[in-house]
């Protein structure tokens, strides 16, 4: 099974979609009780970046989707507040919520990262069916994991670090409370680690 010590956690993330609502003007102070000030506020092509380098966490607001990332590495998903602030969101704005998802972007050390994609993501039967050597490769796979989807990445980025973007997802009418959502991430953070395992990492 692969060594947690082996893994560095760069950010994790729950993240709803939803209808368009009908206001969106975010009150900073109303945040503060969630985030350390200073909190800063700035528009992107994504939408509304709000964020507290004191906490670690930035909020991502468009129409459609909002994102809460925790950039502090911690895997002790209960300190967190993630679920809080979403909730707040949905409550605040009287979002209508279509799905959510719990994100994990991650490093694997890993001695030869491309081969080990090449022998277990990637099919050994491109060379063969296509009469060219395969060198190296990024892959991608999307399970059922009992009600969830998951899609999953994969990406050599240099000698002996392996680049995952896991995405565990689920359509839902309604959120649920900050709690569960803190055992969600705790939950799928676990069944990634034994994932990772039994692949041979």
């Amino acid at each position: 099974m692969v060594n947690v010590n082996d893994i560095y956690l760069l950010m994790s993330t729950i993240a709803i979609t939803h209808e368009v609502p009908t206001t969106a003007n975010v009150n900073v102070k109303e945040i503060e009780q969630f985030l350390s000030p200073p909190i800063t506020v700035g528009a992107g092509l994504e939408g509304s970046l709000i964020s507290s380098q004191r906490a670690q966490i930035e909020i991502l607001t468009s129409n459609v989707k909002t994102n809460v990332r925790d950039l502090s590495g911690e895997t002790d998903f209960g300190e967190r507040k993630i679920g809080m602030i979403l909730n707040h969101f949905v409550t605040h704005f009287g979002l209508k919520v279509n799905s959510y998802g719990v994100n994990f972007i991650l490093r694997v050390s890993c001695s030869a990262p491309g081969q080990w994609i090449m022998e277990n993501i990637l099919s050994p039967r491109i060379s063969e069916k296509t009469g060219r050597k395969l060198v190296s490769g990024a892959g991608a796979v999307s399970l059922e994991a009992e009600r969830k989807t998951w899609n999953i990445k994969f990406e050599s980025i240099d000698e002996n670090k392996l680049a995952v973007d896991f995405n565990a997802s689920e359509k839902t009418v309604e959120l649920p409370e900050a709690d569960v959502l803190s055992g969600e991430l705790k939950t799928q953070w676990e069944l990634l680690v034994k994932f990772l395992g039994d692949l041979g990492l």
